[in-house]
């Protein structure tokens, strides 16, 4: 877990932030932005790696609902379920599409964007 912890820190200290990059993104309706986020998972492991966190992601949600009817105090770890994703997906931007994660530029249209993907890849719009 640490070493995960470690990986993501450094991720976001080489990426940074782009000025001119995020004025243009947040200015995006959501299907200019879903084009814009497909562009950066052009790499099927990459893809292949935030379909594997957003299965973890619905694991993680059933099991946190579960938990939720033993101790009432479990409810907290649902705030964690939008993170769980994370680690794989930005994996899969560092070492295969070497790119940096959409959720840097615009975290709430990339995470809505996941899903969408996520739902084209069931549907056979996207190949895995």
């Amino acid at each position: 877990m640490k070493l995960v912890l470690i990986q993501l820190i450094l991720i976001v200290i080489e990426y940074g932030d782009n000025i001119n990059i995020l004025t243009q993104i947040t200015n995006m309706t959501l299907k200019q932005y879903y084009k814009h986020y497909l562009s950066l998972h052009q790499n099927k492991t990459c893809r292949r790696l935030h379909v594997l966190g957003q299965i973890v992601t619905i694991l993680y949600l059933i099991g946190s609902i579960w938990m939720i009817s033993y101790n009432t105090w479990s409810a907290l770890l649902l705030l964690g379920s939008p993170f769980v994703v994370y680690p794989f997906a930005w994996s899969g931007h560092k070492f295969f599409e070497k790119n940096k994660p959409a959720a840097f530029s615009n975290p709430i249209k990339a995470k809505i964007c996941d899903w969408i993907m996520l739902f084209d890849i069931i549907k056979g719009k996207i190949k895995l």
